[in-house]
């Protein structure tokens, strides 16, 4: 990949991850406002070819019909177990667990592709599934580039919350000990769906909500 460009995006000020090859543009995750998306993408000239959705949590999604609308030929990526999050009726459980309410009709495209432990994107990118924070979170590696797109798994000094629906944190422990167990170079980058970049090491080192890890 040529380039990483990161803007926080919406209410809950997530991450969206704009990657830029050759062949055009891909984001990780979609979070609203699209308008701002749009106009990031615009401004370089760039076409969207591929989002890929960490996990599938209203902030992280409800920019995908307006992103559609606009670029016909997108295609979207969730995995497997979380693609449930994109019909309406659990998307609005979602928003109700946050006391958010919204009288418009949602409505979300479905996903192209279905993404599983081991497979590897369009971009390059190796699909790691992290549940604990859903059921369907993943992470996004890319050993060549050392990145790690950790979603809502991983932040710096954090992991992400297990009480909502579909959370466990047993499952998001034994995620985070497999995660480190595959991603051990410490120089690797931690692009999280919150807050600030981080690497690998300064979390093994500094973050108090890990599991005991293999050293």
């Amino acid at each position: 990949m040529n380039r990483i460009a990161v803007f926080p995006n919406g209410a809950f000020q997530t991450n969206c991850y704009i990657i830029t090859t050759d062949e055009g543009a891909a984001l990780i995750d979609a979070p609203s406002p699209a308008s701002r998306i749009i106009r990031r993408l615009e401004e370089e000239n760039l076409e969207l070819r591929w989002i890929y959705l960490t996990h599938g949590h209203f902030d992280h999604v409800m920019a995908l019909s307006a992103l559609r609308e606009r670029y016909k030929d997108v295609r979207i990526a969730i995995s497997a177990a979380d693609a449930s999050y994109l019909d309406p009726v659990v998307c609005r459980r979602d928003l109700s667990f946050f006391s958010i309410h919204d009288d418009k009709d949602i409505t979300f495209p479905s996903a192209d592709l279905l993404l599983r432990d081991g497979d590897v994107t369009a971009d390059g990118l190796t699909v790691i599934e992290t549940p604990g924070h859903t059921e369907g979170s993943i992470c996004l590696y890319s050993k060549k580039d050392k990145v790690l797109f950790s979603g809502d798994t991983l932040f710096a000094r954090g992991v992400g919350r297990t009480d909502m629906p579909g959370g466990s944190w047993s499952a998001l422990q034994s995620s985070l000990r497999r995660l480190f167990s595959i991603v051990r170079d410490g120089s690797v980058q931690v692009l999280p769906g919150h807050g600030m970049i981080t690497t690998i090491e300064e979390e093994r080192k500094g973050n108090p909500f890990l599991p005991q890890l293999d050293q």
